[in-house]
């Protein structure tokens, strides 16, 4: 039987009107500030009774659609505020509603994309047990799913929350997991992860198990430089890159691998910023330190000197790189038993 076309208007009125014998009998409720009905739970609870199972899905999956893209809209458009103003809203309001589509998908062990997106991103606005809960669900939807991206970001965002409660056992599970997972012959594609897995280790001060990530996200970078290069930009995340990664090789008496990259990176920044600006003073004093670690200090005071008088003409007095360079500088003199020049600059404001 072919339905009848009708009118915008004409089906808002035929709405209004059902509505109204509704709640002649209190099963459905009508909030016109907020926009939005609410209905009975006895008539949720008969309606749930007599729907099939591929309805009960359909359902539930339209549901977590909706709390996503609700949760979507405030999560892009104002996250600070929801993290840190709201967070107490979000727990009264919008936690039954994650839960209950939680145990939905648990329940029929549903493996839906958006419930793993909904599960992730509604993570972030609740206390360690429900974040956790949450992150672990998204990643076995995601394990499950087969999306490699999607389940790299799901491991990665779980080991980040173990990383930051200090848990940094169970991070480093997770981070191993993640470069597993992500396939060499691909890598322009995991250079997030690769950087985020090799700074784990770096500030734990486990450099031998950084290095050979950062050496394999070294080899993204050096392409895409070129790239920068041929279209007559700077390279400067190239330059904090080979700054970094020879910090690693500095940190392991790997001094003659060291040494080619901080040169690279003093190359970049002075053709990026000028010999005389304060960045620039910064890698200067990299390289001398790492000439002062070899002993070389010839080179090293040279380079010290360089760079402080960089500082001297654009900083203050009280800047926290001129005190520390000026600093290095002394001790490399006393080491060297260079009174005169020690005499020099104490005589220096």
């Amino acid at each position: 039987m072919k339905l009848k076309e009708i009118s915008l208007e004409e089906y808002a009125w035929r709405v209004d009107d059902a509505v109204a014998v509704l709640r002649t009998y209190s099963l459905i409720q009508r909030n016109t500030h907020e926009r939005t009905f609410s209905v009975h739970r006895m008539v949720q609870a008969v309606l749930q009774d007599v729907m099939e199972e591929q309805e009960h899905i359909s359902w539930i999956t339209r549901v977590v659609c909706a709390v996503k893209a609700l949760i979507a809209e405030e999560y892009y458009e104002d996250q600070d505020r929801w993290k840190l103003h709201e967070r107490g809203l979000a727990e009264e309001y919008l936690l039954p509603h994650l839960l209950a589509c939680e145990g939905w998908m648990t329940q029929r062990n549903l493996i839906l994309q958006e419930g793993s997106s909904l599960l992730t991103m509604a993570a972030s606005y609740f206390r360690d047990g429900e974040q956790e809960r949450f992150y672990k669900r998204a990643l076995a939807i995601d394990e499950q799913l087969g999306d490699p991206g999607q389940f790299k970001g799901s491991l990665g965002q779980l080991a980040d929350f173990y990383r930051l409660k200090e848990r940094y056992a169970e991070a480093e599970l997770l981070y191993n997991r993640l470069i597993a997972a992500c396939d060499e012959e691909k890598d322009n594609f995991n250079l997030y992860y690769l950087e985020k897995v090799a700074d784990f280790y770096r500030k734990q001060k486990r450099y031998a198990e950084a290095e050979p990530l950062y050496k394999r996200a070294m080899a993204i970078h050096e392409r895409t430089h070129a790239m920068e290069v041929a279209m007559g930009l700077p390279g400067s995340y190239m330059a904090m890159y080979l700054n970094t990664l020879a910090s690693v090789y500095q940190k392991q008496g790997k001094y003659a691998e060291a040494e080619p990259l901080y040169e690279r990176s003093l190359t970049i920044y002075e053709r990026w910023l000028g010999r005389d600006n304060p960045k620039t003073a910064h890698l200067i004093c990299r390289l001398a330190d790492l000439y002062y670690d070899q002993r070389k200090y010839p080179e090293a005071k040279l380079l010290y000197e360089r760079a402080l008088e960089i500082y001297e003409q654009h900083c203050e007095p009280e800047d926290v790189s001129r005190f520390m360079t000026r600093t290095r500088y002394t001790i490399l003199l006393q080491s060297i038993k260079s009174d005169e020049d020690l005499k020099k600059l104490k005589e220096d404001p």
